[in-house]
């Protein structure tokens, strides 16, 4: 095969179609299998939101999903464990007052107010989660706490984003559920539709100044 040939074949459709469809296989098996130890989920997860939005034209897409997980590491880490903190805070919170025995009227008011306030709060820990990991690809320089910061602010500023997000989220979690099969792209794939799906929004943002932004949170925060 000449030259000119092969390189018409790797640019044709059906070829670069089935190039992505590889790619995204490898990129959701090591992406899952990251997310079963648990204290590597997030860490797995903003190296595949990174690869996927920045690298999926390279040649060897294992070498780039591990330079981003161990670029990322450290600091997706860190709010890993915040994260799993919270969760484990609001989900223990939740189990007891779903279970608790009211004693009395007064006690039944508190167990449904408490269990109330656990479900506002997972859903909010929820919009902030699908917003962490572009937030890091897209802000390198943020701080842990900035880059909490910045995901809640967001996650409320741009509801209609966070809602699309939070959509591939669910989709995530229902179409592994429902259909074993979906595990080889039930995660990379609802992902590369979420970037899509967002990325004139993140594109505002990497125009804007990071100063800026962070000023607007504090703003927002004041009022």
């Amino acid at each position: 095969m000449s030259t000119t040939d092969y390189d018409k074949k790797i640019n044709s459709k059906p070829y670069r179609f089935f190039d992505w469809v590889y790619k995204l296989l490898i990129i959701n098996i090591f992406t899952f299998i990251f997310i079963l130890l648990i204290f590597t989920g997030l860490p797995a997860i903003v190296a595949m939101n990174a690869t996927i939005k920045y690298d999926m034209n390279e040649t060897n897409i294992f070498k780039s999903y591990f330079s981003n997980f161990k670029y990322y590491f450290w600091k997706a880490f860190g709010i890993n464990i915040i994260l799993l903190v919270v969760i484990g805070v609001v989900g223990f919170a939740f189990y007891f007052y779903s279970y608790a025995q009211a004693q009395d009227d007064a006690h039944n008011i508190i167990f449904q107010l408490g269990l109330a306030v656990m479900i506002i709060l997972g859903i909010v820990v929820t919009m902030l989660c699908v917003h962490i990991p572009l937030i890091m690809i897209t802000f390198e320089s943020l701080t842990v706490g900035e880059i909490i910061k910045t995901s809640f602010y967001i996650s409320f500023r741009y509801f209609v984003t966070t809602l699309i997000l939070f959509g591939m989220f669910v989709l995530k979690i229902i179409g592994t559920i429902a259909t074993p099969i979906w595990l080889l792209f039930g995660i990379s794939l609802p992902t590369l539709l979420g970037i899509k799906l967002t990325a004139g929004v993140y594109y505002k943002f990497e125009q804007i100044d990071l100063e800026k932004i962070m000023h607007m949170a504090e703003e927002d925060e004041n009022e």
